[in-house]
């Protein structure tokens, strides 16, 4: 990517993001540019999330049809379809997310339909009070409708995990990169602020250039290679310019409710003896689902200050490793095809070397277990460790 786009990126100030204002909904998320100032043209559909949304918070009860968890996107909907009841329970965090006066916190998740905001949705401690918002029922890069949702509301706490993670198409369509990743996070930071609530923000690796021979703590100096890592960075900035913010940077995710990610694709085909592509030489952190959301359960009961902070599985390892040690867990011969990051013909560079240390989080007693303990209780969930 040229110096000049790059400086773009991490520079150009959100359009309607005032001075005093504030990886993930899946690859593929799309969102039309140009909407972020703010636009009237969602009442009606705005209207429909409030009505359910509003009355179901005001009551603290869940909605019709709904039991534990919920339809990701749809408030007030149909049963969500998910896991076994005892497959949920077994990986619910066992933490209680509460707001002031010790009254069950209430959470709204954008991004809800992705592998990280459904997991956020369906094993939060108290789902009941969560409203799930995926981009059908709410378009992050319309300002307007955002602020109007939370002025609404009035949640305790939003978790984003809508975004743009398409690398190599955001290399080709950078508007809409900054539009979900940076813009719309600023806009909806502001918002958050004005609604007294606390923002939960998810960032990315790629933010640095893969350079360090040791993994990246929170003090490095990111350096993105490309328009994601830019995009990403540039939102970072926008949601720390609120003192309520949180800025958990993750990677590698895997597990949770609805798996889709790289890794939980490697482990599908390792179950079924297929042969799998991985690189030998990328290094990264592998960030367990249900870990992550325990944390962030925990976060907002004031374990931490806002800030950002490194919230993948502790330790480091290559995509060849990893699959390595999930075949010694499952007990069976891997059929692995290792490759070279530069050998792989992507359009989008990617860091080499980009594993996450934990070093803020391991000072506070809170860092997350390695992502070989998560591994282990991914595959081998009868076995205590």
């Amino acid at each position: 990517m040229g110096l000049a786009l790059r400086r773009g990126l991490l520079d150009r100030q959100p359009v309607g993001h005032g001075p005093g204002d504030g990886d993930p909904e899946g690859a593929g998320h799309r969102q039309l540019p140009g909407r972020v100032p703010g636009r009237a043209h969602a009442g009606a559909r705005l209207g429909r999330v409030l009505a359910p949304a509003r009355e179901r918070l005001r009551a603290g009860d869940p909605p019709p049809g709904r039991g534990r968890g919920g339809e990701h996107g749809r408030v007030g909907s149909r049963r969500r379809r998910g896991p076994a009841r005892g497959e949920e329970d077994r990986r619910r965090p066992a933490v209680r997310a509460a707001g002031d006066g010790g009254e069950p916190r209430r959470v709204v998740v954008t991004g809800a339909s992705g592998q990280l905001g459904s997991a956020l949705v369906a094993l939060w401690p108290r789902p009941d009070h969560v409203v799930p918002l995926d981009r059908a029922r709410l378009d992050v890069t319309d300002g307007e409708a955002v602020a109007r949702l939370l002025d609404e509301l009035r949640p305790d706490a939003v978790l984003n995990a809508a975004a743009f993670n398409d690398v190599d198409r955001a290399q080709s369509e950078p508007r809409e990169a900054l539009h979900v990743n940076a813009l719309a996070v600023g806009a909806l930071a502001g918002a958050c602020d004005a609604a007294g609530a606390t923002l939960v923000h998810f960032s990315s690796d790629f933010v640095f250039d893969g350079t360090k021979e040791t993994p990246y703590t929170e003090e490095d100096e990111p350096n993105p290679l490309g328009v994601y890592g830019a995009s990403k960075l540039r939102g970072e900035r926008l949601a720390l310019a609120s003192p309520r913010a949180f800025v958990l940077r993750v990677e590698s995710l895997f597990g949770g409710p609805h798996p889709k990610g790289s890794v939980d694709r490697i482990l599908a085909s390792l179950k079924q003896a297929l042969p799998v592509r991985v690189f030998a030489d990328r290094t990264v952190s592998p960030t367990y689902v249900p870990d992550l959301v325990a944390l962030v359960a925990r976060l907002l009961d004031g374990a931490a200050p806002p800030g950002l902070y490194h919230a993948a599985g502790e330790g480091e390892t290559t995509w060849q490793g990893l699959a390595e040690e999930a075949a010694r867990l499952l007990g069976v011969q891997p059929r692995l095809l290792p490759l070279r990051l530069d050998e792989a013909g992507l359009t989008a560079p990617r860091p080499l070397r980009c594993a996450l240390d934990p070093a803020r989080l391991r000072a506070l007693g809170l860092a997350p277990p390695s992502w070989r303990d998560a591994l282990r209780r991914e595959l081998c969930p009868g076995e205590r460790g």
